[in-house]
């Protein structure tokens, strides 16, 4: 069952993925997900003159997302709660790890070719786990500011699928296509704050409510 989902690998040891399912996607709805919505957010630049020219350089561009999630899990599952727990100590530590929104669409891939803007035929290393009405995000390579969100119309073949739209940028080879609301690396925000509580459930459970910041790592 697709679930909101997330995976790690430790910072104490290099191998061995950690899952933590959030909750179950249930007939095309996210229950419990109350909220995720993001923005591009610059993060450091500087322009300095050089024979007399000015030039702007950008160190760094990340898109960043607020998760939040109602309900996640009775306090009763100590599974659940120590994977929890352990997601976090490695989240502190600014581990990396990735947050797919519905596991079933957590695809990540590169374009085989340039496409330019109003195409609507992509080139792909591969469209596995893609099907027909998914949207994708795309990325130029190198320039993060360079992005936008587009529908899939038909998966064509392994390599290929048509869009809805044609494309608003160029994109040069090798650029970033992935699950609009998959991000295969990302780090939390504003880590002071436990980002999980406990309130009260019914006929006595307690229940986990979830919300924190996230930002992607390129």
């Amino acid at each position: 069952m697709a679930s909101t989902r997330i995976t790690w690998t430790p910072i104490d040891h290099g191998t061995g993925t950690r899952t933590l399912d959030l909750g179950p996607i249930l007939a095309g709805t996210r229950a419990p997900l109350l909220k995720f919505e993001g923005f591009v957010r610059g993060a450091v630049s500087h322009s300095i003159s050089i024979g007399g020219v000015s030039v702007s350089r950008t160190h760094d561009t990340w898109h960043q997302f607020l998760v939040e999630i109602e309900s996640l899990g009775p306090k009763a599952d100590p599974e659940q709660f120590a994977l929890l727990t352990a997601w976090w100590s490695h989240a502190l530590r600014r581990g990396e790890f990735a947050f797919a929104l519905d596991s079933d669409k957590a695809s990540s891939t590169i374009l085989n070719g340039a496409r330019v803007a109003t195409n609507t035929v992509l080139t792909l290393d591969a469209s596995t786990g893609m099907t027909a009405g998914d949207w994708l995000f795309l990325e130029a390579l190198d320039n993060a500011a360079v992005f936008e969100r587009r529908k899939i119309l038909t998966v064509d073949s392994g390599t290929q699928v048509t869009l809805t739209a044609g494309l608003t940028y160029d994109y040069p080879d090798n650029s970033v296509v992935r699950h609009a609301e998959f991000l295969p690396a990302c780090v939390v925000l504003e880590t002071e704050n436990v980002p999980f509580f406990e309130r009260p459930g019914g006929e006595g459970d307690e229940l986990w409510d979830l919300r924190f910041p996230l930002r992607t790592v390129r």
